[in-house]
């Protein structure tokens, strides 16, 4: 990363848990992640940045928890399932 400033996917830094074949699954989809949410992120912040807003950009994990752009750009695989996530979070938070 560091070198190439080329994104790289390790399975060790995605799970611990999952077996070798879901391991190596997740790895791949996570690695296939990357461009889109990367593509996604930039045209959100650009999107506030044309309008002035200078806050940083929060994304949704798959169980409702808030993470920076930053992360989610490295493991865009933790963001899957985010939209009924933020529904539920936000119907919990209305409630």
């Amino acid at each position: 990363r560091e070198k190439t400033g080329l994104p790289v996917t390790a399975s060790h830094e995605l799970s611990a848990k999952l077996g070798g074949p879901r391991r190596a699954l997740t790895t791949l989809l996570n690695a296939r992640l990357i461009s889109m949410i990367d593509r996604l992120v930039a045209a959100t912040e650009g999107f506030l940045v044309k309008r002035g807003i200078a806050a940083p950009l929060m994304v949704v994990r798959g169980d409702g928890a808030l993470v920076s752009a930053a992360f989610a750009r490295q493991r865009p695989i933790e963001t899957i399932l985010s939209g009924p996530a933020a529904s539920l979070v936000g119907e919990i938070g209305r409630a």
